[in-house]
């Protein structure tokens, strides 16, 4: 089974908007107080198969600049590609951030090129921290209640991942492994083969709200949920049999 997750490009320009301001250390030690400050938003965009582009004001304090001093940028334009890496299964989010354009308005644009050149080249090393290993927060196994007997539990492994970027709305699809654990000493059933990397179902138009129209997911959430309505319906139907035998053997 998969999950996708929608942001809409009002999600996003929101989200940004928390963010801001935020400070990037730059250099190695954070001591030496060499900093990459964004604020004050002006433009926020979704770019397809790329990412966020922003563009805001910026302080910046690096000795590329000639001085150890903070210096006020009027206009950065970065660009926010996230990405699912290909390694480690497909199960981690990566963020790379980079500077498209800074203005100095007392530089020529030779040396705005160079500095932004240069500040890429910090902000690359911090690609490996902007990352969410999502494959790792997202598996979980659900205790079932004792009454359902000899089932223990049900256990969640996400088996990949893809993320997509549209002008109207960024998507994360993600793919699970499931199996039923018992406590009856039964062997759970083994993994399904992972699928291959070109059935993601990232693939249909978005509606203009930034919804989906309904795929597997919403059938298989349709499903469960009518079982465990049933479920539940059982277990209350059954409750109230044991309460009238009991008031009837007390008559």
């Amino acid at each position: 089974m998969w999950l996708e997750a929608i942001l809409s490009k009002d999600n996003v320009i929101s989200l940004v908007g928390a963010f801001l301001p935020l400070n990037i250390k730059l250099g190695e030690n954070p001591e030496d107080g060499h900093y990459l400050e964004l604020f004050e938003p002006r433009q926020v965009s979704l770019v397809e198969d790329q990412g966020l582009r922003m563009t805001c004001r910026a302080r910046i304090r690096w000795p590329v600049l000639g001085i150890d001093l903070p210096v006020t940028v009027e206009s950065v334009t970065l660009l926010l590609c996230p990405s699912v890496s290909d390694l480690r299964d497909r199960d981690e989010l990566v963020f790379k951030l980079a500077v498209e354009a800074i203005d100095f308005a007392w530089a020529p644009a030779m040396v705005d090129h160079r500095i932004a050149d240069k500040l890429n080249h910090e902000l690359e090393k911090k690609r490996a921290m902007l990352s969410w290993r999502f494959g790792e927060a997202l598996a979980h196994v659900f205790k079932m209640p004792a009454f359902l007997h000899p089932l223990d539990a049900l256990a969640l492994k996400v088996a990949w991942g893809q993320f997509r970027v549209t002008n109207e709305a960024a998507v994360l699809a993600i793919s699970f492994h499931s199996r039923v654990l018992r406590g009856d000493g039964e062997h759970p059933p083994p993994e399904l083969p992972k699928p291959e990397l070109s059935e993601p179902p990232l693939q249909g138009p978005l509606l203009a709200d930034g919804a989906r129209p309904p795929q597997l997911a919403t059938i298989v959430a349709v499903a469960g949920g009518a079982v465990l309505a049933t479920l539940a319906a059982w277990v209350v139907v059954g409750a109230g049999a044991r309460a009238w035998r009991y008031a009837a053997r007390r008559m």
